[in-house]
């Protein structure tokens, strides 16, 4: 493995486990569904108001992990295809892929928690998230 691939899975791995211990404390040490005495975040929950400060620590730490899981898998596969290719390149289009597939992921998550995730808006939401990548590719 050579330089360039070992800073870049340092970097990944690092960027990993701050992603889980960022989670581990949101899960174990705050309670994102705890009772408030002032209005509900979200219109459907009436008894119960969400600390919007858990969450999003939580939908975070999820779109860390997610993130460099990602771009771990996604690297290592354009390496083993490219061989001969700019790893530096390489390294780019796998982050910015792996950014649009975690935040994918934490709007199917999103949509779950708000309980309006059906068939069609994740095509919808895969579609336009394509077409991002589709602008990049083509630039």
């Amino acid at each position: 493995m050579s330089a360039e691939n070992e800073q870049f899975f340092s970097l990944v791995t690092a960027i990993l486990l701050f992603g889980l211990a960022v989670t581990i404390f949101t899960v174990f040490f705050r309670n994102p569904y705890r009772n408030f005495q002032s209005k509900p975040v979200f219109s459907n929950q009436s008894s119960q108001n969400v600390s919007i400060t858990s969450l999003s620590l939580f939908y975070s730490g999820v779109f860390l992990i997610c993130f460099a899981l990602f771009s771990a898998v996604l690297f290592w596969l354009k390496v083993k295809r490219k061989r001969s290719s700019d790893r530096y390149l390489l390294a780019l289009t796998s982050l910015r892929q792996a950014s649009l597939l975690a935040l994918f992921v934490i709007c199917l998550l999103i949509f779950q928690s708000w309980r309006i995730l059906v068939w069609w808006d994740a095509l919808l939401l895969a579609l336009a998230l394509l077409l991002i990548e589709f602008y990049f590719f083509l630039k």
